[in-house]
């Protein structure tokens, strides 16, 4: 819905570490929907007698969901090395507009991107394989790293978010 774009970073806990993970991985505002309405929020805790359930069906929820976001994603792009040469030119028209900005949120904002700008050219130099073998790991459903999405949220921040789970 595009009320998320300006924002950088979520935290959570518990269930609100399960949104958080959702939204930081790029889940449609549909597909949050969908899961929020349609999940047997008891069933997720699985096996088990009390308070010692095993929690299965809400760990694969959660690498299903998380998996499947980043896959769509990944798969939607047709040219991954042209989407970070867009990206590469939107962070140095950033660096420029924030070069004369001597405040402390200037320099730390210029800081950042300059590292985000030095990982994309990895990707770039790398022809995007790694973007490629994430979207391969993401399609079997593979584990998604913290490192996954802070490459995402370089590439599209848009959509990915830095993502904090507190406990």
């Amino acid at each position: 819905s595009g009320v998320l774009a300006g924002i950088k970073g979520i935290a959570g806990s518990s269930a609100g570490a399960i949104t958080a993970a959702f939204i930081a991985s790029g889940i449609t505002p549909e597909k949050f929907k969908k899961l929020s309405t349609e999940t047997n929020l008891k069933g997720l805790l699985g096996d088990g007698f009390m308070v010692n359930k095993d929690g299965k069906p809400l760990y694969k929820l959660l690498q299903d969901t998380i998996s499947g976001n980043i896959a769509e994603y990944l798969t939607e792009q047709k040219d991954l090395v042209s989407l970070c040469n867009n990206r590469m030119a939107d962070i140095n028209n950033q660096l420029s507009a924030l070069q004369n900005d001597s405040t402390p949120e200037g320099k730390e904002q210029y800081k950042l991107l300059n590292e985000n700008k030095q990982r994309l050219q990895q990707v770039i130099d790398g022809d995007a394989q790694e973007l490629v073998e994430l979207g391969k790991r993401a399609k079997r459903g593979d584990k998604i790293l913290f490192k996954d999405l802070a490459l995402l949220n370089i590439l599209e921040p848009a959509k990915f978010k830095d993502l904090v789970v507190t406990a």
